[in-house]
Formats: C-alpha cells, sequence, structure tokens
C-alpha cells in the first residue's frame, strides 16, 4: 500500500508533507528494497506507522477500516493542498 500512495503522490503531482522523522523498524530486513522508500515516505507523513514493537508488517493485509483512513484522509488532505497551490498561482 505504501508504494500505492506513493506513486499516486508522484503521477498527480502532490507533495506529500514530511510531519515527523523516520524511525528504523526492528524488522527492516522483512521490507523489500523497492518498497524501503514509500515505506519511508510514508512513515514521515504520519500514514503508516506499523505494528506494535516497532516493527512494519509488509505480508500482513490491512483491514477495510485501516484503508478508508489511510486514503480518504490523506489523499483528499494531498488534493486540498494542491488545489490551493494551483490556486495561488
Amino acid at each position: 500500500m505504501a508504494i500505492i500512495f506513493e506513486r499516486y503522490a508522484k503521477v498527480t503531482g502532490c507533495k506529500i508533507p514530511v510531519i515527523r522523522e523516520a524511525s528504523i523498524y526492528e524488522n527492516k530486513e522483512n521490507i523489500g528494497t523497492e518498497y524501503r522508500v514509500a515505506v519511508k515516505v510514508m512513515q514521515q507523513a504520519g500514514i503508516m506507522m506499523g505494528i506494535d514493537g516497532n516493527k512494519f508488517n509488509p505480508k500482513g493485509n490491512a483491514t477495510r477500516a485501516e484503508v478508508s483512513t489511510m486514503s480518504s484522509a490523506d489523499i483528499l488532505s494531498w488534493l486540498l493542498h494542491r488545489k490551493r497551490h494551483k490556486a495561488l498561482y
């Protein structure tokens, strides 16, 4: 999911906000190398924070509630920010 959101932002020209420092997940070796940047970006934006004990669960299933929360709140925020930014020009 991290890669989907990160690529969506790139394609639409939305800048993903950095609101916190990234921390290194205890099980970082479980995150595929091609996904690590996207996971870090989503973590810094406060969208994906991992599971108990500072671990990331790349093969786990997201619940409908988790997906809904991530997609509605954050993507709408990016889109609104983008529209406001374009309106200034």
